[in-house]
């Protein structure tokens, strides 16, 4: 037989089949009460040696002397047993409830808790553009800009992480590439401002400017709609675009087409010929008609003068486009000129004027065809014609179809000619083609110089390619720029991942990293004073908490403190240990509170107040802002007229919990700073600084594998594309990882299902307070939170959580569904898809996330 170990509560201290007792500091078996009262019933029972010695002792009355020794003993061993359940739960990181003493526990296997962290964003300035300002701003390392708060916020400062220059011609670089020429099939036409006086109706015109027209012929048309693009961050610089109706294409002279070239032409003056408005020779008396009447061609001249035939006679003599006898002289340049019927301000010598006859006149077996010519000359006369007086204008034009002789000649149509004469000379803006980009994804060219030095970081941002006008931004680093005829081609350090319509693409070059928190405005922190008779002297910090920002180690994240003793500085270390007396260095510790304390190696040299640390405050989740919210300057900074955060702020997160200690302490010990298996990639990235949840998958891509590492950031977010997460944790891994191993950093899809559920509700209690509490938990059953990645969600588990409730009497689920496009349920749940790869093109098909919020959560009610 085996020698009890006299514990009492293993077998072998109760034989063979023994029922193994309650443990020690069980919290029912070991209460007062129940010790007391197993200590009575074994009165009778005690011996020594054989001997009964208590049987005598028959009372139980609690006044009793003996029986109130056993009592106080009773009390002494419900208090040993609580205290030594204590001393058990705090040397279990799975039992424990004392935060300081599980950090002290995982302090064993060197884990450090994680502290609260602070929000990263990219900041973009815009330098003032006015006449007279500025072309270069130098930006300060530290400065500080806020947001502006919400309802029930506070401000939150954030300051930039290095010192650089920002240049108005890089506020919002856009990429070149071909632009819509005007061409016989365009419909639309576009000019550069917005401040123009065309409007609906007028005559516009531009010089055709694609390779395959004739540069000679022109673009017209009415206009029907005038569009004021004003918002430079949507559509670049403000321009108008005209819309057009009755388009067609004419011929014009060559001096015409190079007066208008680039030049988008309104045409707003209508004018007609001399004589278009004279009264009908037909209704005059029979002596105008032989006084002023035409001869007509049947008729000689001397028949003519001997009798004259009123009734032959249908129009005014020389009634022509022009003045009178100019044809004759057979002078090319006067047939040239066009009296007009006014005088007309907008004719001006080297305007364009565009000539219009009817489409129904035929001269000569052809149709005049419509022209546009130039005016080289404007003289203002009086005429008297056609029973007509008045002052006019007199233009020469460069080519103009007058004389009568010729095939298809304007002579004839005084009446029916029309003249439309320019008004308004406008820049023409050619819209650049719409496409994708960048292509390929390491590279862009940029319209105009922009040299951008190696390391700055810039903002893409814009409208997705194919995305329905969904705007996004990316970060992204440059790594050179070559200038050459005037464009700029970037080459960026890692491709950037995003697809941009290249319409709206601009690349932000004024962009620097910001980080949470704020430096104090006096500077340095007196800490306290050196002593060289101590070793390893402490100093406590005044303010908390101590924001921690991104650095390169393997949880990605230090201290934001710079630490000087006697003028020289010193670094931060994990440990003292093996440190030497002369080594310049010291640890930072942080209590359950958040107050951080230094303890430096060695002895400091002996000096009043010589020990100074200059660090910021500020972190966590109230750092996490959206897209546009740092807009404030706490210093104005001349120069520069807005700034902004077109990527959102992330990473900013909360010191560990107890919960969070308890998962993440054993995972560190999986990996030390050592990535093989496809868990370690989990633990590494989930102990990464601004990362909440991760997932690794190994794909295929033909015959090579790699990983997927899917992450969520510590608000439960995808990861902005370019991020400091994403770059940073690619970066250590590419450290620790095994040689080789091919990782690519993935988002996610978050995936929310509609519900709604019939409920049976008790009648004695308030239905709308039973459907709160189905709502919240439902959302904390099925939150982001606790929730992984590519999971499907059962019926039946939420039937469950919804019946769990008290006063649901009954359940049914009505509608179960994740929406147009998403995956239908099937066999009762809802799938949610795992990371895949699209072997055609590489790409990489994220992961989904599928997350019960309240919001989406209806109900009815349930019909017996």
């Amino acid at each position: 037989m085996s020698t009890p170990c006299g514990c009492g509560t293993c077998a072998s201290c109760g034989g063979e089949g023994a029922v193994p007792r309650a443990p020690v500091g069980d919290a029912f078996h070991f209460r007062h009460a129940a010790i007391r009262d197993r200590m009575l019933r074994s009165i009778a029972g005690a011996r020594i040696d054989a001997v009964r010695p208590l049987a005598g002792l028959t009372t139980r009355a609690a006044d009793d002397p003996a029986i109130a020794l056993i009592d106080a003993q009773a009390a002494s061993l419900h208090i040993l047993s609580w205290y030594g359940a204590r001393l058990a739960a705090d040397g279990s990181i799975l039992a424990g409830a004392d935060r300081d003493a599980l950090v002290r526990l995982a302090g064993l296997i060197g884990y450090v808790p994680r502290p609260a962290l602070s929000a990263t964003t990219t900041l973009a300035f815009t330098v003032d553009t006015t006449p007279g300002a500025p072309e270069a701003v130098r930006i300060a390392k530290g400065s500080k800009i806020a947001s502006v708060p919400g309802q029930d916020e506070l401000p939150q400062i954030f300051e930039t992480d290095a010192e650089f220059t920002a240049r108005a011609a890089w506020n919002a670089l856009r990429p070149h590439g071909p632009t819509e020429p005007v061409a016989t099939d365009t419909r639309v036409l576009c000019v550069e401002g917005v401040a123009t006086a065309a409007k609906v109706g007028d005559l516009i015109a531009a010089p055709l400017t694609d390779d395959a027209g004739d540069p000679r012929q022109w673009r017209v048309g009415r206009i029907r709609s005038v569009e004021r693009i004003s918002d430079p961050a949507v559509d670049g610089a403000p321009f108008t675009r005209f819309r057009l109706a009755q388009r067609r294409t004419i011929e014009g002279s060559g001096d015409a087409a190079q007066a208008g070239a680039g030049r988008v032409i309104l045409l707003a003056q209508p004018a007609s010929p001399f004589g278009a408005t004279a009264p009908d020779i037909r209704a005059m008396t029979d002596e105008i008609k032989c006084a002023f009447g035409a001869r007509p061609d049947s008729v000689s001249a001397e028949d003519w003068g001997k009798r004259c035939q009123p009734d032959l006679v249908t129009e005014w003599a020389n009634f022509l486009v022009g003045t009178a006898g100019d044809f004759a002289a057979k002078k090319s340049e006067e047939c040239r000129k066009i009296d007009l019927d006014a005088v007309y301000p907008a004719a001006v010598m080297g305007r364009v004027c565009l000539l219009t006859p009817p489409e129904y006149v035929m001269i000569d077996g052809d149709t005049p065809r419509e022209t546009m010519a130039l005016i080289e000359h404007v003289e203002e006369r009086a005429r008297a014609d056609f029973l007509l007086s008045a002052k006019i204008s007199q233009i020469t034009l460069d080519k103009v179809e007058l004389d009568p002789g010729k095939d298809s000649g304007l002579a004839h149509l005084v009446r029916s000619l029309a003249i439309a004469i320019e008004t308004e000379s406008l820049k023409l803006y050619c819209p650049p083609v719409d496409r994708e980009l960048p292509d390929p994804g390491d590279t862009l060219e940029l319209a105009g110089v922009a040299d951008l030095p190696p390391g700055r970081r810039v903002v893409l941002t814009g409208e997705k390619w194919g995305g329905d006008g969904e705007r996004i931004s990316e970060v992204a680093t440059v790594a050179g720029a070559t200038v050459a005829n005037k464009r700029t081609t970037l080459r960026f350090e890692r491709p950037v991942t995003a697809r941009f319509r290249s319409t709206t693409l601009r690349v932000l070059g004024n962009s620097i990293g910001a980080s949470h928190g704020e430096t104090p405005v006096h500077g340095a922190e007196i800490i306290g004073s050196g002593d060289a008779a101590k070793r390893n002297q402490r100093f406590a910090l005044k303010a908390k908490p101590l924001s921690h920002v991104p650095a390169a180690t393997p949880r990605g994240y230090a201290p934001a403190i710079e630490t000087r003793v006697a003028g020289r500085a010193y670094r931060d270390v994990p440990t003292l240990a093996d440190r030497g007396e002369d080594e310049r260095v010291y640890t930072l510790r942080l209590d359950g509170e958040g107050a951080a304390t230094l303890q430096f190696a060695g002895r400091l040299p002996t000096g009043l107040h010589n020990v100074t640390a200059l660090y910021r405050t500020g972190a966590g989740k109230a750092g996490n802002l959206g897209a546009g919210r740092l807009t404030m300057a706490m210093v104005p900074v001349p120069g520069i007229g807005a700034i902004d955060n077109p990527v959102r702020a992330e990473g900013g997160s909360e010191p560990e919990d107890i919960d969070a200690l308890r998962r993440a302490a054993p995972q560190s010990v999986r990996t030390l700073d050592r990535v093989v298996s496809l868990s370690d990639h989990e633990a590494f990235a989930a102990s990464y600084r601004g990362v909440g949840k991760a997932l690794a998958t190994e794909l295929y891509l033909g015959m090579r594998s790699f990983v997927c590492l899917t992450i969520a950031t510590s608000d439960l977010l995808p990861p902005s594309a370019g991020s400091d997460i994403v770059t940073g944790l690619d970066a250590e891994l590419k450290r620790v990882a095994v040689p080789g191993r091919q990782v690519r950093i993935e988002g996610f899809d978050l995936l929310h299902p509609s519900i709604r559920l019939a409920l049976a509700v008790d009648p004695d209690l308030v239905r709308a307070d039973v459907e709160v509490a189905v709502r919240a938990r439902l959302a904390d059953r099925f939150g982001a939170a606790r929730r992984p990645f590519a999971r499907g969600l059962h019926r039946s588990e939420i039937l469950a959580e919804a019946q769990a409730v008290e006063g649901v009497i009954a359940a049914q689920l009505r509608l179960f569904t994740l929406g147009s496009g998403q995956p239908a349920e099937s066999e009762g749940r809802l799938l949610c898809p795992a990371p895949s790869v699209d072997q055609a093109t590489g790409d990489v098909q994220r992961a989904g996330l599928l997350a019960v919020r309240a919001e989406d959560v209806a109900f009815e009610e349930l019909a017996p």
